[in-house]
Order: structure tokens, then C-alpha cells, then sequence
């Protein structure tokens, strides 16, 4: 038998080690580092600036589900509500649909806004099955001239408006990763407000409004943290829903808003002229003798 050289098997050892260090070096080389998760705060800043810039037509989706508790009263169940709206900006029209549940016996609310030819019409189930139109031109002038408001107008840039909320030591950002959303992945984030901001910042709005004529409704003593969750299209950046559930004895709202391109051109139809009244009509009985009911009361 013949047997190898004793230098000659040392030398391709050598080599064969030496192979494999090298082999092992590049594939460790080659493999990349782990890449940091997304900083959650920047994913709902730089989402809700790229929704801010949707030009084409979007659908809007609003959904209620829960149980509203009464003092002293029946509770109020407010699941299968919702209110959908197709918003043609470019095209100055729309269409908004209510159904609202639970706040009048077995009877629900309903309501159609329709916006197409420089003119809005309104049906609304109490009054009956009349639509009203009014130009859009009358409907400008009953806003009011000096409203209510503060003193400067706040900015509407996504990165200025959070960032009062960002800096809240009462508001928590969290990343939920990456979820399904109808097919698509999307970045979650929930955003948590502790009570004690909520009330602060609605004891702020109650002071903001001054004398409006519009009476807010009394704070409870205590408020329960608020998680807000949104839903950022992977692919786009973009706000796909936002939800969020209120929980605060026994009462239980979840609240969810979704967001999508409107698919097509959208053509919103005026009903039909026979069934239409002059709403014009119907604010002179409101207003009575040239007054404005959304103005707000004399000295």
C-alpha cells in the first residue's frame, strides 16, 4: 500500500484550511447587517404628508361600533354605523352618505349630501324623503364672517402639526411592524395619549371657542388613555386607516376611518328635479326676519 507523504498531506491541510477561512470570510462579508427597524415617529410624519399630497378622487370610509352608556338612561348601541364619502376635489364634487344607528329607537338616521354643478343638495331622513338644494354660492355666505377661532391659523404641514404631539411626555409612539392590510403590507403605528392630555387639550378647544354659539359638552372629571392605531401603505407611505378604541366604564367606542384612491372617474347625479325643493326656502323659516342661525349671539 502506498502511503502519502507525510509534508505532502500537511501542505494540503494547510491549503485546505486556508480555503475555507477565506470562503467563511467572504460569505460573512457578503451578508449584511440587520437593518434597523424604522423610527415610528418619522413613518406617521412622512405618511401623513404623502396622504396630504393625494390629488385624484379618494373614497372615505367611517365606521362606529360600540355601546354609549347613559347616566340614568338606556345605553346606546351605535355598531353598524357609518358615513361614506367619494371627494372629487379637482372636479368640485362629492358625495357624502350617513346611517346612524341607535340614537333614535329602532329608527336610523339617515342622510345623503350630494355636490355637482356649483350646487349642494341635502336629504335627510327626519325631514322626510324632499331633497333641498342650494347653491354654492348662498351656502358661502352663511358662514360666518369672524369666527371663533385663535389667533393664528395653524399650519397644515404634517411635521408641524405633530410636532407639538410628539413632544407631549403624555403621548407614546410605538412601531406594530408590518401588517396585512386588504392584500397589502402596512406599516403599523399606534399612538397613545394618556387622559390626562386629552383633557388638557380639550379644556384648550373649550377656551379656543370663546362665545360660539355652539355649546360644548361638559368634560368628565377623567378621561382613559386613547391608542390610536394607523395603517401607512408600505409601498406608498401612504394613510390607509386609522382606528381607535375608547374604552371608559361601560361604554365602548371603536372608531375607524379608511382611506383609498377612487378607482375610475367619479360623476355624482343630482336627483331628480320633481323631487327637489329650493332649500332657500327652508332657511328663510330658520332665520326668520334675515337672520342667521349660525351666527353668533348679540352682546
Amino acid at each position: 500500500m502506498h502511503l502519502p507523504n507525510p509534508r505532502r498531506a500537511g501542505s494540503l491541510l494547510a491549503a485546505a484550511v486556508l480555503v475555507a477561512s477565506l470562503l467563511t470570510a467572504c460569505n460573512a462579508a457578503a451578508t449584511p447587517s440587520p437593518t434597523p427597524p424604522p423610527d415610528p415617529s418619522a413613518l406617521l410624519t412622512q405618511g401623513l404628508a404623502a396622504t396630504s399630497k393625494l390629488s385624484g378622487p379618494i373614497d372615505l370610509t367611517l365606521t362606529l361600533d360600540g355601546k354609549l352608556a347613559q347616566s340614568g338612561g338606556a345605553t346606546i348601541d351605535v355598531s353598524g354605523s357609518n358615513l361614506t364619502a367619494t371627494i372629487d376635489a379637482a372636479g368640485k364634487q362629492g358625495e357624502v352618505t350617513l346611517d346612524l344607528k341607535g340614537v333614535q329607537g329602532a329608527t336610523d338616521i339617515k342622510a345623503d349630501v350630494r355636490v355637482t354643478g356649483g350646487t349642494a343638495y341635502a336629504q335627510v331622513s327626519p325631514i322626510g324623503a324632499t331633497w333641498y338644494s342650494l347653491p354654492l354660492s348662498a351656502a358661502e355666505g352663511l358662514v360666518p364672517s369672524a369666527a371663533p377661532v385663535p389667533s393664528a391659523i395653524p399650519s397644515f404641514d404634517p411635521s408641524t402639526m405633530l410636532a407639538p404631539l410628539l413632544k407631549d411626555p403624555g403621548v407614546k409612539i410605538t412601531s406594530g411592524g408590518v401588517q396585512q392590510l386588504d392584500g397589502r403590507d402596512q406599516d403599523v403605528v399606534t399612538v397613545t395619549v394618556a387622559g390626562a392630555s386629552v383633557s388638557a387639550w380639550l379644556k384648550q378647544a373649550e377656551s379656543m371657542a370663546g362665545t360660539s354659539s355652539v355649546p360644548l359638552p361638559s368634560l368628565p372629571p377623567t378621561m382613559p388613555d386613547i391608542p390610536v392605531t394607523f395603517w401607512l401603505d408600505h409601498a406608498s407611505g401612504q394613510l390607509s386607516k386609522v382606528s381607535t378604541t375608547i374604552a371608559d366604564g361601560a361604554s365602548t367606542l371603536t372608531v375607524a376611518l379608511t382611506i383609498k384612491a377612487h378607482g375610475g372617474s367619479v360623476s355624482i347625479q343630482a336627483p331628480p328635479a320633481d323631487q327637489t325643493q329650493d332649500a332657500s326656502q327652508l332657511l328663510q323659516m330658520l332665520m326668520g326676519a334675515g337672520g342667521n342661525p349660525f351666527a353668533s349671539p348679540a352682546p
